[in-house]
């Protein structure tokens, strides 16, 4: 005997006030009424629609609308949404692509998109290792789903904030992007041997802890921004060959903690400034293959060694036909 569900036996009702099932004998009556039953088990046993999923105890929604909102203090909001910008590609993969899964009250959110925007910003998927995907890294690939300050080149402090970003001959190309001043710690930015195109951005003047800016051998152009003369902590400044214009700033001289300073093989103009020797504890200063002119400032060869840190002083100082610079004081000339 088969027992059937009340919402079968409704069917069932219904079914005979119908002429097509008066009309049934036999083993189609017996058919008909497997059809039915089966019909009643499928309806019943349909899943009935679950709440929304929430991530963050936040829909989908809310959490891309929050997040955006704290990203669009930190970047132009005409680039967050445009398609194709580095701010965009971040900003999309932080959302819906990271398996982190970061929440718009984490502390650490902003640190995770400046360095997923660094990533996008330098080319990196044409970076020559640890970019997404490189099953080769000696490291944590960048953007993999970890922590931010266990992938390649990246150090942090107790704190879990970014305080040295170094990567050398690993083809990091494109823009240095102007979000890095979000990195308050962050004390090295070494991204030597590399494509870099863009200029420097005179946000990195806010990084009051930084004491290393290595940017040499790419193709930075444009000035050294005015506000890089602030930083205090500042004890190496290494942006030899690369394409970079204008003068050496008489603010130099506010960079007293200054050791290194390599600005060879630019496109500078312009005289050394006396306020250089104003940086007692610069040991290393080479000058050489750009277009300055005029002399070495006394106050910079009094700091020349025995009396001084200076072990190495280089200008275009070399009397063939003339110098460009006259320095009576220089560990080595060159002709430009």
């Amino acid at each position: 005997m088969k027992v059937y569900s009340l919402l079968t036996a409704v069917t069932i009702v219904n079914a005979k006030k119908n002429d097509h099932y008066e009309s049934l004998t036999g083993s189609e009556e017996e058919n008909f009424w497997e059809r039915e039953l089966q019909n009643s088990q499928d309806f019943t046993d349909s899943p009935t629609p679950g709440p929304p999923l929430l991530i963050c105890n936040l829909s989908p929604t809310e959490r891309r609308s929050q997040i955006l909102d704290i990203l669009n203090t930190v970047s132009d909001p005409n680039l967050l949404s445009t398609s194709g910008t580095p701010e965009n590609d971040a900003s999309d993969w932080l959302i819906g692509q990271d398996s982190f899964t970061v929440c718009p009250e984490d502390t650490k959110l902003i640190q995770r998109y400046v360095m997923a925007l660094f990533y996008y910003s330098t080319e990196g998927e044409s970076w020559s290792s640890c970019g997404q995907g490189d099953l080769g890294c000696a490291g944590t690939v960048f953007l993999a789903p970890t922590f931010e300050c266990e992938w390649f080149g990246l150090t942090c402090n107790q704190e879990d904030c970014i305080t040295e970003i170094e990567f050398e001959s690993n083809n990091v190309a494109g823009t240095i992007p102007f979000e890095l001043e979000q990195l308050e710690d962050l004390e090295v930015l070494s991204l030597e041997q590399g494509g870099l195109v863009s200029t420097i951005p005179a946000s990195l003047g806010n990084l009051g802890n930084l004491r290393i800016l290595d940017l040499d051998f790419n193709s930075i152009g444009g000035t050294i921004p005015e506000e890089i003369y602030s930083l205090n902590n500042l004890e190496q400044l290494d942006l030899n060959s690369n394409s970079i214009t204008g003068t050496l700033s008489e603010s130099i001289g506010n960079l007293i903690g200054l050791r290194l300073l390599q600005l060879y093989e630019n496109l500078m103009t312009g005289t050394i400034p006396v306020e250089l020797g104003d940086c007692e504890s610069l040991v290393i200063g080479e000058f050489f293959n750009n277009t300055f002119t005029g002399s070495m400032p006394n106050e910079v060869c009094a700091n020349r060694a025995p009396n001084g840190a200076i072990t190495g002083l280089t200008s275009d100082c070399f009397p063939f036909p003339v110098p460009q610079i006259e320095c009576t004081c220089c560990t080595g000339c060159a002709v430009f």
